[in-house]
């Protein structure tokens, strides 16, 4: 897919192509098989797992830390990380459309995908455009946009996921925000206002809820006196 037709949805960005080559990080990948655990539920996807190598610049792992390839790879873009982690999509497996509040630009951090091992079946679809993020490239992601993903081959597709702070020098390699970053910026606000009003229910729901919690407080003071 041309790149000037990623760029027009700006949900992904391939920062850079044949960056580093994979097969110089399966073997680091192979030895954490037993620290995969599962990451999606309750109809979200299925065959989706992940391992969290890294904190603020804290390792999770033994095997994980300064003399790993690994955390070299994570630091190809530079510094201030905020995690790293690993993220496998199992054959035939899936994940649905959502957004992600934790991969937006807008909460300050910057979320690049390194891909280690994947297939042309694999897919990823953000914004209505659907793309292939080939091994050994590096590709920007901001997640606030709708996406989705499907691996329809038969391989485990594994992804290195760094997520930066947006002050880090990894921001320089970001094309510059245009009127429609700004539009889209001010939906995904009002998306996630609209949520979070949904999750404390209707002002008659929240009445109720007031006088009930002031109803037991009455209760509880009354009863120490």
């Amino acid at each position: 897919m041309a790149m000037n037709a990623l760029r027009r949805n700006r949900g992904a960005y391939r920062v850079r192509a044949g960056a580093f080559n994979p097969r110089d990080y399966l073997d680091e990948v192979a030895a954490l098989e037993k620290e995969w655990k599962e990451w999606v539920s309750r109809g979200n996807g299925e065959s989706w797992s992940a391992i969290v190598l890294e904190r603020n610049g804290e390792p999770k792992l033994p095997s994980y830390g300064p003399d790993s390839r690994l955390w070299a790879l994570a630091r190809t873009l530079g510094t201030n990380i905020r995690r790293v982690a690993l993220a496998r999509l199992g054959p035939g497996g899936w994940v649905k459309e959502h957004r992600d509040i934790n991969g937006a630009v807008l909460t300050g951090m910057l979320r690049f995908h390194f891909p280690l091992i994947t297939n042309e079946e694999v897919l990823f679809r953000i914004d209505g455009v659907e793309c292939h993020l080939a091994e050994g490239d590096i590709w920007f992601l901001d997640t606030s946009y709708r996406h989705s993903v499907r691996n329809a081959s038969q391989v485990h597709r594994v992804h290195l996921i760094v997520d930066f702070d947006s002050k880090s020098e990894a921001a320089q390699l970001l094309p510059a925000k245009d009127l429609r970053d700004y539009v889209h910026q001010v939906g995904y606000l009002a998306a996630c206002t609209g949520k979070a009003l949904s999750l404390l229910g209707t002002p008659r729901m929240l009445l109720h809820r007031s006088r009930q919690a002031y109803h037991a407080l009455v209760k509880r003071e009354s009863a120490t006196l």
